[in-house]
C-alpha cells in the first residue's frame, strides 16, 4: 500500500471490512471513533501509518478480551450510556484498556482516558457511570439485563450508512472553501470528477454544483464530486483539487451574519437588553459523517439517507430526477442535534449513481460538513418585565431579532401573560439545532428575572415551582417549561470559579433511564453553548474547519450533571418542546446567573468565553 491508503483505518475498514472501527473525522484524528489498541496501547487508526504497526498486534472492538468486553457493553446499555451509539465502540476500546490496567479508576482518570474521544449525545455522565459500575462491581448485569439484549451498537457491530462495503463508487464533494468570488474552473485534479460541465443525466442547472462563471455564495458551495473505488481514493482525489477563483469584494451583508459574541462591556440594566448579537454560529458536531447511498435499477432510483427531513428530501429528489421513480429509504441516524436536516448528500449520491450507472455512497468529511452546515441564528434579544411590589411577575414582553431565519422563543414557565415578537433580518440561512430560539430567550429572560429580584416561587406555574424547590440552594438557577412540563437548572461553582456541579430537576415526563439521559444530553449541550462552542471565522470562512476547533466539551471538561425527577408524568401534545430542549435552554442562563451572583462577572453573550467557568473548563 502507498499514499493515503497506507493508514491503519483504511486498511481495517476497506481491506479487512472491520467496520466496528468507525470513521468519524478521518483523517484528522480528532473524534476518537476509530480508537484501537496497538500492542495494548490506544491509538487513533485514522492517523496511524501502516508502517508504524508492522509486526505489532492491532486490537479492534471485535478482539477485546472477554468477559470484560461484553460486561462493558451491557453496562453501557444499562446506564443509558449511548443514544446514537456511533462513538461508543471507540470509547469502549479506551474503557477496556483503562480497566485492564486499573480496576478502580477515579473520575479524573476516566476523563483523562477518554480525552481523545468525542460524544455528542450522552453528556458523558452515563458513560462515566457505566465504567464506574464495572470498576466497582456494583452492577449485577446478568440478573438485571436480558442476556439476549442486542449489544451490536456498543460493540460496533451495527452498520451505519457509510459502513456499507458493497458500494461500487465512493463520492466526496469538493467545496469552494472561500466566502465569495467567481468560480472559474478546477486545477490540480488527481483522479476522476463529476462537474457541472460533465453532467449528462439531468440538466446541470438543477444540481447544486457550481458551473464556471457562477458566483460563490458560501464556502460550502460544491464545485465538483470526486470519485473513487474506495472512500480513501475519493478523499485523495478531493484533496488534490484546487478551485480557481476570480476574487471580487464581498457584499457586506454576505458576511455580516457570521457575528462575534455580544459586546462584553454592555449592560448594567434592570431589564436585560443585549443590543449586539447574543449568539454566534455553532456546529452540530455530530461524529458520524453525513452520508447517502444510491442505486439505479432501470427507471428505479433508490436512495438511502440519514436525513431528519425526509419529506423535503423526497420532494427535492423527485424534482431533480423527474424521469426516474425515486424511492427514499431512511436509515439509522448517528446523532446530529438537528444537523442532518435540510439539503444533504442525497442529491449528489443519486446524480453519481445515474451518471456512473452503478451503486454509490456520498460521504462528507468533517471539513465539508462544517463549511456547509454552520447552525444557529445570530440573535439580538430584549425583555421587559412588569413586576408588582411583592416581586410577582405580572407580564413579560420580549423581542428577538434573528438574522437568516425565524427562531422559536418557546413557552416559559411563568403564570403571567407573555408577548414575544420575532423579527427576521436578511442573512445566511441557518438550519435547525436543538434549542435555537428558546435558549437565547431563556438566557435573557432568566437573567432579567434574577436582576429584578422576582419571587420565582410565587410567579411560576406549579410544575416549575416544584422543580425550583430542588435547585434553590444553587449559586445560579434558571427555569424553563410549559403548563405541565418544566426543567430547573441549578449551577454550583467551586472556589476557583469552575463549575462544581449542575443539577437538573424535571416534571411532567417519564421517570426512566431514557428521559434522564435525554435531560443530561440537553444539559451537556447547554453547558457547551455556554462555555466553549463556536465556529471560529476568518473572512466569512470557518477556519480551521475541524472538530477540535468547535470547542466541544470532552469528558474531562464536562462538569458532573445530576438529574432528579420531581413529578413524573406522561408526555402530552400541548407542548412541542421536550425536556431535553428545556435543559438546553435552562443551563446557560443558570451558569450566567451563578457567574454574576458569585463572581461579579456580567454582560456575556453565548458562548461566555471570558467568564471564569469557561476559561477553567477550556484549560482542563
Amino acid at each position: 500500500m502507498t499514499g493515503d491508503k497506507a493508514n491503519l483505518l483504511y486498511a481495517l475498514r476497506e481491506d479487512l471490512a472491520k467496520t466496528c472501527v468507525k470513521d468519524g473525522c478521518a483523517p484528522s484524528g480528532q473524534c476518537g471513533a476509530c480508537s484501537v489498541l496497538v500492542d495494548g496501547k490506544p491509538r487513533l487508526a485514522c492517523v496511524t501509518p501502516l508502517a508504524r504497526v508492522a509486526g505489532k498486534t492491532v486490537t479492534t472492538p471485535d478482539g477485546l478480551s472477554e468477559p470484560l468486553r461484553t460486561d462493558l457493553a451491557r453496562a453501557f446499555v444499562d446506564a443509558g450510556a449511548f443514544d446514537c451509539g456511533f462513538c461508543i465502540p471507540g470509547i469502549l476500546v479506551r474503557a477496556h484498556q483503562l480497566l485492564s490496567r486499573n480496576s478502580a479508576p477515579t473520575r479524573k482518570e476516566i476523563g483523562r482516558a477518554l480525552i481523545a474521544n468525542v460524544c455528542r449525545c450522552t453528556g458523558w455522565a452515563p458513560i462515566v457511570a457505566a465504567i464506574e459500575s464495572i470498576a466497582a462491581k456494583l452492577t449485577d448485569i446478568e440478573s438485571r439485563i436480558d442476556l439476549d439484549l442486542d449489544l451490536d451498537i456498543p460493540l460496533g457491530r451495527h452498520r451505519f450508512l457509510a459502513d456499507d462495503v458493497d458500494v461500487e463508487y465512493w463520492i466526496v464533494p469538493v467545496v469552494a472553501g472561500v466566502a465569495d468570488g467567481e468560480f472559474d474552473g478546477i486545477a490540480g485534479c488527481d483522479g476522476a470528477l463529476i462537474t457541472a460541465e460533465s453532467i449528462s443525466c439531468v440538466s446541470p442547472d438543477r444540481l447544486p454544483i457550481l458551473d464556471r462563471g457562477e458566483r460563490i455564495r458560501d464556502p460550502g458551495d460544491v464545485i465538483a464530486l470526486a470519485i473513487g473505488r474506495s472512500l480513501s481514493e475519493a478523499r485523495a482525489c478531493a484533496e488534490s483539487v484546487r478551485p480557481i477563483i476570480v476574487e471580487h469584494p464581498a457584499d457586506e451583508c454576505d458576511l455580516a451574519d457570521e457575528c462575534e459574541p455580544a459586546d462584553r462591556s454592555e449592560p448594567e440594566l434592570s431589564d436585560v437588553t443585549l443590543r449586539e448579537w447574543l449568539t454566534v454560529a455553532v456546529d452540530p458536531g455530530f461524529v458520524e459523517p453525513e452520508a447517502a447511498s444510491a442505486r439505479l435499477d432501470g427507471e428505479n432510483l433508490t436512495v438511502r439517507s440519514q436525513t431528519e427531513t425526509p419529506w423535503e428530501e423526497q420532494a427535492r429528489l423527485d424534482q431533480i430526477f423527474e424521469s426516474f421513480h425515486v424511492e427514499l429509504e431512511i436509515e439509522t441516524n448517528g446523532g446530529s442535534y438537528g444537523g442532518k436536516a435540510g439539503p444533504g448528500p442525497e442529491v449528489f449520491a443519486a446524480a453519481a449513481a445515474v451518471e456512473l450507472d452503478g451503486s454509490t455512497c456520498c460521504v462528507y468529511g468533517r471539513r465539508e460538513s462544517i463549511l456547509r452546515h454552520r447552525r444557529r441564528h445570530p440573535v439580538r434579544a430584549h425583555v421587559t418585565l412588569d413586576v408588582d411590589g411583592d416581586g410577582r411577575l405580572r407580564r413579560i414582553d420580549g423581542r428577538l431579532d434573528s438574522r437568516g431565519g425565524g427562531v422559536d422563543p418557546g413557552p416559559n414557565p411563568y403564570q403571567c401573560p407573555t408577548s414575544v415578537m420575532v423579527a427576521v433580518e436578511p442573512g445566511r440561512i441557518a438550519g435547525p439545532i436543538r434549542g435555537d430560539g428558546i435558549a437565547q430567550f431563556t438566557f435573557v429572560l432568566e437573567q432579567a428575572v434574577d436582576r429584578r429580584g422576582v419571587d420565582r416561587a410565587e410567579s411560576l406555574r406549579p410544575a416549575g415551582r416544584s422543580c425550583l424547590a430542588v435547585v434553590s440552594d444553587a449559586d445560579g438557577v434558571a427555569i424553563t417549561g410549559s403548563d405541565s412540563v418544566a426543567v430547573a437548572a441549578g449551577v454550583h461553582l467551586a472556589e476557583n470559579g469552575s463549575i462544581a456541579k449542575i443539577v437538573l430537576a424535571y416534571c411532567g415526563a417519564l421517570d426512566d433511564t431514557s428521559t434522564r439521559t435525554s435531560v443530561i444530553s440537553g444539559a451537556y449541550m447547554g453547558a457547551g453553548l455556554s462555555l466553549s462552542e463556536h465556529v471560529p471565522m476568518r473572512d466569512g470562512v470557518p477556519m480551521p474547519a475541524t472538530i477540535r476547533s468547535l470547542g466541544l466539551l470532552r469528558c474531562a471538561q464536562t462538569p458532573p450533571i445530576e438529574v432528579v425527577c420531581v413529578e413524573p408524568g406522561e408526555p402530552t401534545d400541548e407542548s412541542t418542546h421536550s425536556v431535553d430542549e428545556f435543559a438546553v435552554a435552562a443551563v446557560p442562563a443558570a451558569i450566567a446567573n451563578a457567574v454574576r451572583s458569585v463572581l461579579g462577572e456580567d454582560g456575556f453573550g453565548l458562548p461566555m468565553l471570558d467568564a471564569s467557568p469557561s476559561m477553567r473548563a477550556r484549560r482542563r
